[in-house]
């Protein structure tokens, strides 16, 4: 183990400028090398700015996690989450029982959904990366908040966030959601009407943290396609770039600033039988 003089070598903001290259774990591991390390690796400013950066790779909604009230040791167990659940996946994965079915893992904690409106129509869900807020179709398009990450879910149940009613002839197909800021989210929400299979995908936009959180629709394209309704999948891309998968082959890239679209074909596969029959957005960028 290196001496007390030999890890002094470096400045701490030279030890700081190398975790930014260290996974949760490492830097648990580098600040058990010696005292100094701990000292200055064991530091809250430090942990939050780690915490911030996993978020940032593994897709986590920062405002999932109420990192002003967190305390170091529960910014330390936030930040090494991906390594454990990849751990326990890993684990029960190959933990087979007696018929051979791979073993299961128990849930965190459950809750309930106030869902009252017509039970006839299906109803969709898109857990938020992070796992405090849940968006619902049904007749309403609905973010709900669970409760914060790391803590007991609300009682007597989920918050309603927000709410906006969505049309649509024969129902929903699928849902995506990305958060393009920091504290803003992007929801995609792909409808199946009529017959012909018609497809129209609505996009809005959403601050959950905001004092009176609401839906803004930024954005609609409409396209007609002949593929199975199970292959169709909205995909949020970077920057204001919506993808809708028509099938494993095709599909449609869709500019929501420029209100431009392009019917591309992907690995060589053509978009045969599809056609974009409308399409508008937004001018409430910024």
């Amino acid at each position: 183990m290196p001496s007390s003089h030999e890890t002094a070598v470096f400045p701490t903001d030279i030890w700081l400028y190398m975790i930014d290259y260290l996974a949760p774990p490492d830097v648990i591991a580098l600040s058990q090398v010696s005292r100094e390390l701990h000292g200055t690796l064991s530091v809250r400013s430090v942990w939050v700015t780690i915490f911030r950066s996993m978020c940032d790779d593994h897709g986590l909604f920062q405002p999932s996690y109420q990192v002003d009230n967190m305390s170091l040791a529960e910014l330390q167990h936030a930040a090494l989450g991906p390594d454990r659940w990849y751990k326990r996946v890993e684990k029960h994965h190959f933990n087979y029982d007696s018929d051979g079915n791979p073993g299961k893992l128990d849930p965190f904690s459950t809750t309930a959904l106030p869902l009252l409106s017509d039970p006839g129509i299906p109803c969709r869900f898109c857990l938020v990366p992070g796992g405090r807020y849940l968006l619902s179709v049904k007749n309403n398009l609905d973010l709900w908040d669970l409760g914060p990450a790391n803590r007991p879910p609300h009682a007597p149940g989920p918050l309603n966030v927000a709410s906006v009613l969505v049309t649509h002839e024969m129902g929903l197909w699928n849902l995506a959601v990305s958060a393009i800021e920091p504290d803003k989210l992007r929801v995609a929400a792909l409808f199946t009407e009529g017959p012909l299979v018609k497809v129209r995908v609505k996009v809005f936009d959403i601050r959950p943290t905001d004092p009176t959180p609401s839906f803004l629709e930024v954005g609609t394209i409409a396209i007609r396609t002949m593929y199975p309704f199970y292959r169709l999948q909205p995909l949020i891309g970077t920057g204001n770039r919506i993808y809708v998968r028509l099938n494993k082959g095709s599909g449609v890239i869709w500019d929501l600033k420029t209100k431009q679209y392009v019917l591309a074909p992907i690995s060589g596969v053509e978009a045969d039988g599809a056609q974009v029959s409308s399409v508008s957005g937004s001018n409430g960028y910024h």
